[in-house]
């Protein structure tokens, strides 16, 4: 565990070598070998754990320290001056069920193909007990995004950035089906803290996604889920980049 934790401190590109540009020995035959960026040795507990973490699948967006600063920036969060973030996380409970994985970005509730309609009703509840109308939809699924998240698919989708230390989530139905006019202000929200959603899902089968494709819970019809920010937050140490944005990031 330890090991992982020092690995994921690190911008994925100064964890694995980079991989050699095919494409340019290919083009120029008569290039001399020397101009072709050499690989670095790859570091045997990168090499370790390859098998359960990826790093070159990631851009490293949130990651506060490279190869080459990491002790420094290490020295500064254990001594207290550089002080974490505390991030949200979605939670999900099926049928009641709290899921055991807690989105960092986002969870996308669909049909499995992704040429079929999903087919599904929802509506906001506060801790109170108050709701709002049922929205009864059929669309390509619902997906629901934290701050962190907000950069990333649910932007390209038309969303919009959050602040990073944003306790709301931010949903949107997605590709609705003839929408009627009523209902067309609740298709694309945000959940504040003290509010969750409540789903129903109409169709045979159906799949919520986690954080991408890797962690997937099914779903059938009549099965309900509750999505809040009830997760525990998860504290991350963040890049100078970020911190410069000031509070709005």
């Amino acid at each position: 565990m330890a090991r992982r934790r020092v690995l994921l401190f690190l911008k994925p590109f100064d964890v694995y070598p980079p991989r050699p540009y095919v494409g340019a020995a290919a083009s120029s035959p008569t290039s001399a070998p020397s101009s072709l960026p050499q690989p670095r040795a790859a570091n045997p507990k990168v090499e370790e754990l390859s098998d359960e973490f990826d790093a070159r699948r990631s851009t490293g967006y949130l990651c506060a320290a490279t190869a080459g600063n990491f002790e420094q920036i290490l020295d500064v969060t254990l001594d207290g001056s550089r002080r974490p973030l505390e991030l949200s996380r979605i939670s999900v409970k099926l049928n009641g069920i709290q899921l055991p994985t807690y989105a960092l970005n986002d969870i996308l509730v669909s049909h499995p193909c992704p040429a079929s309609v999903s087919r599904f009703s929802f509506r906001k509840r506060n801790n109170t007990g108050e709701n709002s109308r049922l929205i009864n939809c059929r669309s390509s699924g619902l997906r629901v995004s934290t701050a962190a998240g907000s950069t990333a698919a649910m932007l390209s989708a038309g969303g919009f950035t959050m602040p990073l230390s944003s306790r709301e989530l931010q949903y949107m139905i997605r590709e609705p089906i003839s929408p009627m006019d009523a209902d067309k202000a609740m298709l694309h929200d945000v959940l504040k803290q003290e509010q969750h959603m409540h789903v129903v899902w109409y169709n045979q089968e159906g799949a919520v996604y986690v954080d991408g494709s890797h962690v997937v819970h099914s779903i059938q019809h009549g099965d309900s889920l509750e999505i809040s920010s009830g997760a525990p937050t998860l504290k991350v140490v963040l890049p100078e980049h970020l911190l410069k944005m000031g509070p709005e990031w």
